[in-house]
């Protein structure tokens, strides 16, 4: 009985195994460990979306964030839209006290980055453009950064729309752009950057072919792929069948 339970265990782990190197196989995106909890990434929101997703696109959000101002500057918080597709992290200090104002306003606002000029290279824009300004309250004079800011923007990917790494872009005026030294995670589809100066901002990356849609065809399907899947599938049932017939001699 211990025999034929040892060996559907090893049955049902080597069928997973088998399917594992299938999948990994099939694409590099399957190759992501499986984790408790891992949330589904929520469904981009753009200013102008792809025609594509046009139905089911909603606006994105608006951020207008009040940090408060002590006799050393500015208090400490991390400042996030409602769509969860922008974080702004402040720290104590980074924005310098002035005279009578009481707080600096921090405003994100999504932007089509068409509207805007043309990136460098062969840079494409991944998602909306974001409008950075920070102002004093309540003199409305611009606000600038003693320390830079930590700013995190989410970016999509669809079929077409898919790169290796991706990179924050700024721009004074919307027209001229400047790489910023980022942090890509490509799991989470966000990149960070550190911010010195309010202006446009936008991700941006070189178009690469999307692993996810280059699975090929079924009837063109790789022999060894066929045989794996035959094996594993064969294995499960072995193993299966092991644990049921121990469950039944009890």
């Amino acid at each position: 009985m211990t025999r034929r339970r040892v060996a559907g265990a090893v049955a049902v782990a080597l069928s997973y195994v088998g399917l594992a190197l299938v999948s990994a196989w099939l694409s590099p995106i399957a190759r992501r460990p499986v984790l408790d909890g891992l949330a589904p990434i929520a469904p981009y929101r753009w200013v102008s979306p792809p025609p594509e997703l046009a139905d089911g696109n909603q606006p994105p959000a608006v951020g207008t964030f009040e940090i408060r101002l002590a006799a050393g500057g500015s208090e400490p918080g991390v400042f996030i839209t409602t769509d969860n597709q922008v974080t702004v992290v402040v720290d104590r200090g980074q924005f310098p006290p002035r005279e009578r104002d009481r707080s600096v306003r921090l405003t994100v606002t999504p932007l089509d980055p068409a509207t805007l000029g043309a990136l460098p290279g062969e840079l494409t824009a991944f998602g909306n453009a974001l409008e950075l300004r920070a102002t004093y309250e309540p003199s409305g004079m611009p606000a600038r950064v003693a320390e830079p800011l930590r700013f995190i923007a989410v970016y999509p990917t669809t079929q077409t729309l898919h790169a290796t790494t991706h990179e924050i872009l700024r721009s004074d005026d919307g027209r001229t752009w400047t790489a910023l030294a980022s942090r890509d995670a490509p799991g989470i589809q966000q990149v960070e950057a550190s911010v010195t100066e309010a202006g446009f901002l936008v991700v941006a990356g070189e178009l690469t072919p999307n692993p996810a849609i280059t699975t090929p065809a079924a009837e063109n399907a790789d022999p060894l792929i066929v045989i794996l899947l035959v094996v594993s599938a064969a294995a499960m049932l072995v193993g299966a069948a092991f644990l049921i017939r121990g469950r039944r001699a009890k």
